[in-house]
Order: C-alpha cells, then structure tokens, then sequence
C-alpha cells in the first residue's frame, strides 16, 4: 500500500479525479490519498473566492471532503478496479510530536503537508510519499528524506485563459459565425485546366540592325522602287500619257452628291531633275536613318490570355459586387476586339514618280443628314433587361489598351458554378520590368472592406531578329503597290 500526500492544487489543477489514469504512478499496488489539515484548510478559503475557475474547483474538492466526513468509514473509493485508491484525512498529529523539526516552517502550507507526512511514515512505518506538481515541495521532501511522486504533466488542465483572452475569444467566435452568414469570394487563377499562383509572361524584345542588314534591306527596297533615269522616265511618261482616258466626274456617297473637275497634270523637266537629283536619295537617307532606330519603333505586342473564377462560396448572395481588373508597370489590359497589335510606324514612302495624271481641281459637295444608324449607335445602352446575376461592363466595354477593367453584378448568387473572367495581358517590347503583378479588386455592398487579390507575373524575356520582319513588310507592301 502506497500513501499520498496530496496537496491543494491536486483538486485545483489536475482532471476530475474519476478521469485520472492511476495506473500512470502505480504497478498495481493499492493507493491511500491522505487530505492533510493545510489542504482542508486552503479549500475552505477557495471555495467562497468568487466565480473562478480555481473556486469552482474549490467547492467540488470540498463536496469530496464532506462525502468522506459523512461516511462510516470516513474514506472514499475513488478508484474499485486495479489499483484501488482511497481518499482520506490524515490522522491527527499529538500536540508534543509538533515543532520537532526545526528545518520546516510550519507557517508555510507545503512545509506542513511535508511535515505531517514524515509524522505519518515515522508512526506507522508504512511507504509514505508526497504527491505534487510543485517544484517546492518536491525538493524540500528530497532533502528532508521523504520519498516524493510527482503529478504527471497529463493529469493537468489547459492552463486557463486570462480575461483578456476570454474577450479576444469571444469576439473572435462571434466574427467567425458573422462570416458564416456573409458572401466568402474567391479566386483561382488558371492555365492548361490548372490552378497557378503565378504568371509566366514571355515577351520578345527586338534586336538592333546591324549595317549589312541595313544594306540588305534597302536592296530590297530599290528593287521594288528603282530609280529611272531622265530618259527612261520621259519615255514612261508618253508610254502612260496615251493610256489615260478621261475620268467621270460625277459621283455619288451614302452621305453626299459630289461635282468634281479634273485636269490633266503633266511633269515638267524640272519635276523630273528635282526627283532624280534630289527626291529620291532623300529618301534613301531618311530610309537609312529610320532602319538604324527601327527595334525602338517596332511596337511588337506580346500577349498572354489569362483565366481566372469567381466565386461565391459564401452562405449568402453578394450584392452591389464591382469587380477592378488592374494592371502595372507598363502592363497592358487587352480588348478583344483589338486586332492589330503589331504596331510598326510605316517605312518613309518613296518619292513619287513625276508621271501625267489626272488631278481634281474643284470638288462641290452637297451634304445629306446624318445616318439615322450612326445616331443610334450613340445611344446608351439600356439595363432594363439585364440580368441580375450576370457581369457587365461597369462604363462602356474599352476599344484599346488599358489599364483597368470594371465589372459590376447587381446579385452575385452564392454557392453555384464560378464565374469565368479570361483577360488579355499586353505589353510592348519596351518594356524592362522583370516582374509585375495583376490586381482583382472586389467591392460588395454586405461585404465591410473590399477584397484584394495580387497574382504575381513574372516576365522572360527573348532576344528577337528584326530583318526578317521588316523583309516580310517591305514584300508585303511592295505586293500590295
């Protein structure tokens, strides 16, 4: 049989007594709880100390007191099966056996509780040990030579929060079931069917043209506009002169009749030196000069298509939702009905050929009143059949690049399939950044501050050659002439 000395915080900090585990400090050998007169005594003070925690504990310990006072036995099981443990009060310690160790303070719980037990294991030589949590107590029996077991750390209660952290509780379960009832946006970007956390943008950049590209290029380009000589150009001139027939010169457009008198202009042989001598190898200076800074001209567009959903997983619908699309540094929002992208200034023209043509002299035009289909296409377009729980455009849907995209939705249902959004990133070869990011801005009206999502982009760049486009526009052009 194996006596404990158990001490106050063994009824304040550990488990309900019938959750404890006594096989976690016994063999199975049997188990006596001795309650000392300092125990007794600190629950009677505890009990009455308010609502606390700690006083609540009180009163339960000092229900377990009077059970045992009121019983014949004056114990109680605690524990029938393997090993069996009573609770009980110590017996009484002789007026004349008191003080006889002087080391202890008797003033002072612990010592007492300590105090007591040697009294006990001294009277009835039986195995006799202290039973607590406490570091004190624990080293004051070590070296009075009182065996000792300390309380395992797994009987113990959570340690018990301050007030503080009651309210912080509180309002924080409070927030979560608000949140429960309020819209929950969310927002998954996409590549390939695959959610991403970032975008990856490639974009070319166009390298400068070396002087034997240069040359190349002009090459080319007097090929196609070759220079005459004077008498070459004198016999093209009578070769065109007798195939031009008198043009009409009435003519009729949607929005006006038109009178027009047309004369026929002849090149002089001033016309004809001014071109040879002076005209043309204008420009091919100018053309020259406009290859050597071509790759700062060329606005060759890179585009990325980008997807991402909205959604609604929320437990209630979003109302008054605005949806902002922004981009940064540079970066482009694309409209889809933006066609041409590669955006090239025109090489210089070449100059023309001092040739016989027919000219107009004198144009009347009489106007007629505006389309009636160009007025309409003016007008605003009506929301009186929209649809609630549809995106439109917040203004009008953007004809060129931008930096911002708005989006509205009166209802923005909760719980349903996402809403696809697919946006066109756009930027120049300009560009020298090497990351940006994609801002999507939700605002709701039940929703308290708005929503921000920042997607990161990340831009790789490629070196690109330039004569083999510029090749391609010069054939183009010279196909189209």
């Amino acid at each position: 049989m194996l006596t404990l000395f158990i001490d106050t915080n063994f009824f304040l900090q550990c488990n309900d007594i019938s959750q404890l585990h006594w096989t976690d400090i016994s063999d199975g050998d049997d188990i006596t709880l001795m309650i000392s007169a300092p125990v007794q005594e600190e629950i009677d003070k505890l009990k009455s100390d308010g609502n606390s925690r700690r006083a609540k504990r009180a009163r339960k310990a000092n229900g377990y007191l009077k059970s045992i006072i009121l019983s014949e036995s004056e114990e109680e099981i605690i524990n029938e099966k393997s090993p069996k443990v009573l609770l009980k009060f110590s017996p009484i310690i002789d007026n004349d056996k008191k003080n006889d160790i002087n080391i202890l303070d008797l003033n002072k719980p612990d010592d007492r509780i300590i105090f007591e037990a040697i009294k006990y294991r001294d009277n009835t030589n039986s195995e006799t040990a202290i039973f607590t949590h406490d570091t004190n107590p624990l080293l004051t029996a070590r070296r009075m030579g009182l065996k000792y077991v300390a309380i395992p750390d797994s009987w113990l209660l959570k340690i018990e929060n301050s007030k503080d952290s009651k309210k912080i509780q509180d309002l924080e379960k409070r927030i979560k079931k608000l949140e429960e009832v309020t819209p929950d946006i969310k927002i998954t970007f996409l590549s390939n069917n695959k959610e991403i956390k970032k975008i990856i943008f490639p974009v070319k950049k166009y390298v400068k043209l070396t002087d034997n590209e240069i040359d190349l290029i002009i090459n080319k380009l007097t090929t196609f506009y070759p220079l005459l000589s004077k008498n070459e150009l004198i016999e093209k001139q009578k070769k065109i002169k007798s195939e031009l027939s008198i043009p009409n010169n009435l003519g009729f457009g949607i929005n006006a009749f038109r009178i027009q008198k047309q004369v026929l202009y002849e090149p002089s042989h001033d016309d004809i030196d001014k071109y040879v001598n002076k005209l043309y190898p204008d420009w091919l200076k100018k053309v020259r000069i406009f290859l050597e800074k071509s790759h700062e001209m060329y606005r060759k567009n890179s585009i990325i298509d980008v997807y991402f959903l909205l959604e609604n997983i929320g437990n209630l619908p979003a109302d008054g939702v605005l949806v902002e699309i922004m981009t940064f540094n540079d970066l482009k929002l694309m409209p889809e009905s933006v066609d041409n992208l590669d955006i090239f200034p025109p090489t210089p023209k070449p100059p023309k050929e001092p040739l016989p043509e027919y000219r107009n002299t004198v144009t009347s035009i009489t106007p007629t009143s505006m389309n009636f289909l160009d007025r309409l296409s003016d007008l605003p377009i009506s929301k009186s059949n929209h649809d609630k729980n549809t995106f439109y455009w917040k203004y009008s849907k953007p004809k060129e690049l931008t930096e911002k995209y708005v989006y509205e939705c009166e209802e923005f249902r909760h719980q349903l399939e996402p809403e696809t959004f697919n946006i066109i990133l756009s930027t120049t070869n300009f560009i020298n950044i090497k990351k940006s990011n994609l801002q999507i801005r939700i605002s709701c009206k039940n929703i308290p501050k708005p929503i921000i999502f920042n997607t990161l982009i990340e831009l790789e760049y490629t070196n690109v050659n330039l004569v083999d486009t510029v090749l391609e526009r010069v054939n183009n052009v010279a196909i189209q002439a």
